[in-house]
């Protein structure tokens, strides 16, 4: 038994995928490229620094900073913890850096009060970039998480993704107020070629951080939250049919 488990961990090792799945971990990194954000989302990292009257700390990230980061590193996030990547002031300086040092660059965002310009601009800068956009619900209703946000301009901002050769994500968080409209919004994306992805959020189990879900659109979903296990690989169990097949696109 112990020479078939070393035979098979030197597979692994020598393996192109494992080595490629270590080194893309190990040369990946998530940036706060600043601390503003203008929504209000319940379970934010924001809103828990902000209701406990805690300290933002950081600030905007400078080019000459972010330089260095993309001198190590291959796989660059902007995911924010605290602000959303589209109100950084040097954040079309970031992606063109990105771009010309043939980075790969994953951007998240849900805020909304950003016009076309800026988002063109975004676009415009890395057309390899990929955006992921946070409209939990049909894009009229997202707004009951996403509190502040306008889903349906931030939808448009999706589509006007698509002019510039991107593929835009739309990650849909689900709850009680939205899980009967999956099959709606993922008709939609597909309309618009546009990636549809619902998932379950992490604060299901972050209780002792975030407080408990008590308010009625939290509550009595259809499935069990603390139930369903999302790991690294994009495997999920368990969890509805419906979900399962939308996690897999």
């Amino acid at each position: 038994m112990l020479m078939m488990t070393l035979d098979l961990m030197k597979h692994l090792h020598s393996s192109k995928e494992w080595t490629s799945s270590v080194y893309d971990q190990r040369k990946s990194i998530n940036l706060e490229t600043s601390i503003r954000c203008n929504l209000e989302c319940p379970k934010c990292e924001r809103k828990y620094l902000l209701t406990n009257n805690l300290p933002f700390l950081g600030g905007d990230m400078s080019v000459s900073d972010f330089e260095k980061v993309v001198e190590y590193y291959d796989s660059i996030h902007l995911i924010g913890n605290i602000s959303d990547p589209i109100f950084a002031t040097n954040l079309i300086d970031f992606l063109k850096l990105t771009y010309e040092k043939n980075k790969k660059t994953v951007l998240h965002t849900a805020a909304s009060h950003k016009s076309s310009t800026r988002y063109t601009e975004a676009f415009k800068a890395n057309v390899n970039a990929k955006w992921i956009f946070g409209i939990d619900g049909l894009p009229k209703d997202s707004h009951k998480y996403r509190i502040n946000q306008d889903g349906e301009h931030l939808f448009d901002m999706m589509k006007l993704a698509l002019n510039y050769g991107l593929t835009p994500v739309w990650k849909y968080i689900v709850f009680k107020y939205n899980q009967n409209d999956i099959a709606e919004a993922r008709e939609l994306a597909k309309h618009n070629g546009i990636k549809f992805k619902p998932v379950m959020s992490s604060r299901w189990g972050e209780l002792y951080r975030y407080g408990e879900w008590k308010d009625e659109m939290w509550d009595k979903l259809l499935f069990e939250p603390r139930a369903v296990y999302v790991m690294g690989r994009g495997i999920v169990s368990p969890m509805s049919d419906s979900l399962i097949n939308d996690n897999k696109e």
